[in-house]
């Protein structure tokens, strides 16, 4: 009676199991995401130098834009980072101290929080004063931008379970 309690309980217990897998996000996964954020990142560089090309606009834009490729740049690097901090416990997960994940665990909160000092702090030029209406370059990509740092940090902060 007892192991076909066991029994039942396992098979209970299994698919509830792999359905919180399937939740968690994976090192694997989590190495991929940062480089997409790259990818994306380099996708909207390439395109606003593009526009400063053919365009050639006023200083005000010209300004704006050379703050955000700044941001972007930043947050590459940072995307980075954390995509080195990932790959490395990954390949050495079963060697970490508690001292060492508790490192990994410090670095990536410090990048959560660059991460959010770059996108809270000002431009020199303030981008509300460039976007008179929504279809107009400038705010198109500023909100490129910041809606992929918003889902950098969020996904940083519900990954870091992937470091337990």
């Amino acid at each position: 009676m007892r192991k076909s309690i066991l029994v039942l309980a396992l098979l209970i217990l299994l698919p509830a199991t792999a359905a919180a897998q399937e939740q968690t996000v994976s090192v694997r996964q989590s190495v991929n995401y940062f480089i997409n954020y790259f990818n994306e990142s380099v996708v909207q560089l390439i395109k606003i130098q593009d526009y400063l090309k053919k365009n050639n606009p006023d200083y005000r834009v010209s300004l704006f834009y050379f703050d955000l490729t700044n941001r972007a740049q930043k947050a590459i690097g940072l995307a980075f980072n954390m995509r080195d901090l990932y790959f490395l416990y990954g390949k050495t997960k079963y060697c970490f101290t508690k001292d060492e994940k508790r490192y990994i665990y410090d670095r990536a909160d410090n990048i959560v929080g660059m991460l959010q000092k770059i996108q809270e702090s000002k431009y020199m030029i303030e981008p509300e004063t460039l976007f008179p209406d929504k279809n107009n370059h400038v705010r198109e990509n500023y909100d490129e931008f910041n809606e992929r740092l918003v889902k950098l940090r969020e996904f940083v902060k519900t990954s870091l379970t992937v470091l337990n």
